[in-house]
């Protein structure tokens, strides 16, 4: 007799596209971005 599996459950992992990931993401870049201009100024 075969054995029957289930199916995978669902991943509680946020959406790519979601807010809470994009927010991070975009104040990361924003933050890089004027540190590095004021270290490239101070040259």
């Amino acid at each position: 007799m075969m054995e029957s599996t289930q199916p995978l459950p669902a991943s509680g992992g946020p959406a790519i596209g979601s807010t809470s990931v994009l927010l991070p993401a975009a104040a990361l870049l924003l933050g890089g971005s004027v540190l590095g201009y004021a270290v490239l100024r101070r040259r």
